[in-house]
């Protein structure tokens, strides 16, 4: 572990103590899930609540990637202060040092047969400063240890709050037939208004993933968000975990009326529209959790995994939303309450090569790849470390395709970035630009899911502000589900975006266009994870990098147009490398060339 240094930053100037806790020897292997859950969940409370003003509990669980961000906090150019880190490997070791502050908090009590009611706790914890709980009478449960042993008061109790039926407590309105959707009704009635406007959370509640909810199962810890709960507690986000299709009743609450989710969700996504009335984007973290719910995934619902989130995609842009969209299998980001802290520079340099010489050579064909996806903090936390360590980056052009947005959560990641760039590395964004959205869907009479009037306009200042800061000038890759993209959008990005944009819809594979000075392509085809052939089998590495490279050079050869784009998921610098040299083997005229040299090679 590194030794703390010196720093200018008056916000890292708070931090008095700094706590380092090893999640994993805290969740002890003979403790039920429940039990694991409850003290994760705890923990992540707390640390949220604790690091609001100034950076004080970092948890290790993520280990190479904490480990490795927080070397990077604490080296010469760090932002922490020269105190060693008091380690903390046990439960009662964290309890006996934050005493005093867990008893001045006190508890919100949740219902473990409305696991919703770990949501609204959240959200409660994050506007009352309360530490959740769930409610379980046995004598070694979290809830005895705190309220029995060390009498820590419950200051607000949802068990057995939420019937289903009647009136909902305490806000005089009619239930909606469902005891999930009362708690978040409860909880819009009564905190919303002193939630965050920018930030909502929408991160799976505490359903068990068997059948039985009397003793949860949680049996994969890496994909459940408990971590993520700090930055959003911190940030006083509103937490919810609905179900975004209106044609099924979802697999956690399939008794309530048809709809009742959806409609919940659009009356919480409507509020808090309204409380800033069109005039901004606003954030939401985290995304379906298609792992665990909702979808034909282990057959909870008839709707796929995809789908299902780009459903969701659709109903937040519809109300100013974009989605930091922490999806599985890499959901989970420890720290980003204590990340939050990290000061960023006024604006980063981007490479920016000159095209003015630039010229288009007869016979070849020119291929530009786009490296993705980073439209989630989470992913984007998890895949810098390995990939911008890799040796064979800077070898060959890569276009990093890394949403501007997420510089808020996790902004150390974004200095790291530029500050270690190479030549031949070069940022554009990721999906739509600075978050993921569906940007149609802002434009008014194309909403589909709200009457809200035009976007358009919040959402220009939004990417200009980025695109400024992180000197950007490229789309990477324009995504809009299945909805065609009107021209009059492209008039928008034309505004942050001038140099060109790769898109899923509209443009030709085969007529790529210049519009407004701004060079518009087709995406070719989706290239898989290095570990997955584009067929989606499993192959070595080398069989993938031959197999892939052999894909391009047959969709380039059997094109009309000498100008092709395409799109990698989490592929490595070594993998793109090895595609690159298959791709010159295969066919000497197919140039794999950065951004800047393509677009400009599209506009000629």
């Amino acid at each position: 572990m590194a030794q703390l240094i010196d720093n200018k930053s008056d916000m890292f100037s708070k931090t008095k103590s700094l706590y380092y806790v090893y999640m994993e020897k805290i969740l002890e292997s003979q403790m039920s899930d429940a039990e694991k859950y409850d003290r994760f969940n705890f923990i992540c409370s707390l640390q949220g609540l604790v690091n609001r003003d100034a950076p004080t509990l970092f948890i290790e669980w993520q280990k190479e990637t904490d480990i490795f961000w927080f070397d990077h906090l604490t080296n010469g150019s760090s932002v922490f202060h020269k105190i060693p880190p008091i380690q903390i490997n046990s439960f009662s070791e964290l309890l006996n040092e934050f005493q005093t502050e867990i008893e001045r908090r006190g508890l919100v009590v949740w219902d473990n047969m409305i696991p919703a009611t770990s949501n609204v706790a959240a959200t409660v914890s994050g506007v009352d400063g309360l530490l959740p709980v769930r409610y379980n009478s046995s004598e070694d449960s979290l809830y005895s240890i705190l309220t029995k042993k060390l009498n820590i008061a419950i200051k607000l109790n949802l068990y057995n709050k939420f019937t289903g039926s009647g009136t909902i407590p305490d806000i005089d309105r009619k239930s909606s037939g469902s005891r999930k959707c009362d708690a978040y009704i409860w909880a819009m009635e009564l905190y919303l208004d002193k939630t965050s406007v920018d930030y909502m959370a929408y991160f799976v509640d505490a359903a068990t993933w068997g059948d039985d909810q009397q003793n949860p199962e949680y049996p994969n810890f890496q994909n459940i968000n408990l971590p993520n709960r700090d930055y959003s507690i911190a940030r006083k986000a509103f937490f919810f975990d609905l179900y975004s299709w209106a044609d099924e009743t979802p697999c956690d609450d399939p008794t309530q009326p048809l709809g009742s989710d959806l409609n919940t969700l659009k009356e919480i996504f409507q509020r808090q529209y309204d409380r800033h009335k069109g005039s901004k984007m606003a954030q939401i973290s985290g995304y379906t959790p298609w792992q665990c719910k909702y979808t034909t995934y282990h057959s909870k619902g008839k709707h796929g995994g995809v789908e299902t989130e780009w459903e969701l995609t659709e109903i937040a842009s519809a109300y100013n939303f974009v989605l930091d969209a922490d999806s599985a299998a890499f959901s989970d980001l420890s720290n980003a309450s204590i990340y939050m802290h990290y000061p960023l520079k006024n604006e980063y340099k981007n490479n920016k090569p000159d095209t003015s010489s630039i010229k288009k050579e007869k016979g070849k064909k020119y291929v530009y790849l786009f490296i993705g996806d980073y439209d989630s903090a989470a992913w984007l936390a998890r895949f810098v470390p390995k990939f911008f360590n890799d040796p064979a980056r800077g070898s060959i052009p890569m276009a990093w395709a890394f949403n501007p947005n997420l510089s808020d959560r996790v902004p150390m990641v974004f200095d790291y970035i530029y500050s270690h760039l190479t030549e031949n590395d070069f940022i554009t964004s990721g999906a739509s630009g600075a978050g993921y959205i569906n940007p149609s869907l802002l434009m008014e009479g194309q909403r589909v899911h709200s009457d809200n009037g035009d976007g358009l306009k919040a959402w220009e200042q939004w990417n200009i502000n980025y695109f400024r800061k992180f000197d950007l000038s490229i789309i990477g890759f324009l995504i809009n589900g299945d909805n065609e993209i009107p021209f009059e959008l492209y008039n928008s990005y034309s505004k942050f975006a001038p140099v060109g944009i790769m898109s899923n819809q509209t443009i030709d594979k085969e007529k790529p266009l210049v519009y407004k000075g701004v060079s518009l392509v087709r995406c070719a085809l989706d290239i898989a994870h290095e570990n997955r052939s584009i067929q989606n089998r499993s192959e070595s590495f080398d069989e993938n990098a031959k197999n892939t490279a052999k894909t391009i050079v047959s969709q380039v050869n059997g094109s009309k147009v000498d100008t092709m784009a395409f799109r990698t998921i989490l592929c490595s610098p070594s993998f793109i490398k090895a595609v690159y040299d298959y791709v010159k083997e295969y066919d000497e005229s197919i140039e794999i060339v950065d951004p800047y040299t393509f677009y400009e090679i599209v506009k000629q």
